[in-house]
């Protein structure tokens, strides 16, 4: 069986939601609501769960493997209090990674800020979308589908660290054997000049996918030729090298918790991940614009110690409200929409 997953994006806040399970007729389908977290099944063998309270973000991915369940996301539903990182995916968005004007200092560890028009302002570390409870707007369930569309907007609060209205889109469809997530952006036709922007995912997958495999045996497979060069700020410099993580590599390939940027010459750029107890899972996305200049497509970050890998994949750079980097820039009333897309193959 192969499942396929897509992203595209949209922006609001969130209402308290109460969804009814309801089923299709011929193909079972279901969104259930329990305690937030949303769930939509397609009754077989593979249920996608998002979570309107944590940023929209997908919170987990259960794929049914030899007659049993596996949680495939790093923490996946699991939103307790606890040491080392979150796991999950979120949203990265308006900016991805640190933001630091030239000659600024940080405020602290997860607020940098950037000049725009000549004035300051601050910025968390990967934007503000991620902090946001999204507003759930609609629900669908056909023969052959179940689908929720959740949102944000500005706010006062937003507009104090990123000066224009828009509104922000993600729209979840499952359907028989895969699933969809769709976002966009839209900027508002009364901004009063180009909306800039970088975004990300930071979803995070168990290593290995299944359990009981072997996380000496677990793999990822690159197909980014470049690599970015960055300073001592971490941030990118605009030269890049031959990636030395072309092809097959082992999880331990990568440094412990250090990013690796990687970009290459495709507006579809794709990464594997490879469990050889059961599951290859395949990443790979497409935006409807790209920016001019350097653009990371996959940041990769992975801990051994903590058993996960986050590919990232990214439009966008480290700073880039501030270096122009891996920056789209959105004119009034102008749309933009970036899809991911997942696949998984189970053997």
């Amino acid at each position: 069986m192969i499942l396929r997953i897509k992203y595209c994006l949209f922006a609001p806040v969130l209402m308290g939601i109460i969804l009814m399970t309801s089923f299709s007729a011929n193909a079972n389908f279901s969104i259930k609501n329990n305690d937030g977290i949303i769930t939509l099944s397609n009754g077989l063998d593979l249920r996608l769960s998002v979570a309107p309270e944590h940023g929209g973000e997908i919170s987990g991915i259960q794929v049914k493997n030899n007659h049993q369940w596996h949680e495939l996301i790093h923490r996946g539903n699991d939103y307790s209090k606890q040491k080392g990182w979150r796991g999950k995916s979120q949203l990265l968005w308006p900016a991805t990674g640190p933001t630091l004007a030239n000659g600024f200092e940080f405020k602290n560890k997860k607020l940098g800020n950037y000049l725009l028009e000549s004035k300051l302002y601050d910025m968390p570390f990967h934007g503000f979308a991620k902090d946001q409870v999204w507003t759930f707007e609609h629900q669908l369930i056909s023969d052959d589908k179940a689908q929720v569309t959740l949102s944000i907007s500005d706010t006062d609060l937003s507009r104090k660290f990123y000066p224009f209205k828009f509104k922000l889109s993600v729209t979840y469809t499952l359907f028989t054997s895969h699933f969809e997530a769709t976002y966009k952006v839209h900027a508002d036709k009364s901004n009063t000049f180009a909306m800039p922007f970088s975004i990300g995912n930071h979803i995070t997958f168990k290593a290995p996918l299944i359990a009981g495999g072997k996380l000496q045996d677990f793999m990822f497979e690159s197909f980014s030729q470049k690599q970015l060069v960055k300073d001592q700020q971490k941030f990118p410099t605009g030269a890049v090298i031959n990636s030395p993580y072309l092809g097959k590599n082992k999880l331990a390939d990568l440094p412990e918790r250090q990013s690796v940027s990687l970009t290459q010459e495709n507006n579809k750029p794709s990464i594997k991940l490879i469990d050889p107890s059961g599951l290859v899972l395949t990443l790979s996305h497409q935006a409807s614009k790209l920016p001019e200049n350097l653009t990371i497509q996959y940041n990769l970050w992975a801990s051994i110690e903590q058993g996960f890998i986050s590919p990232e994949p990214w439009v966008g750079s480290q700073n880039s409200l501030n270096s122009g980097l891996g920056l789209i820039k959105l004119k009034p009333s102008e749309n933009w929409t970036w899809t991911l897309d997942f696949s998984v193959e189970q053997n």
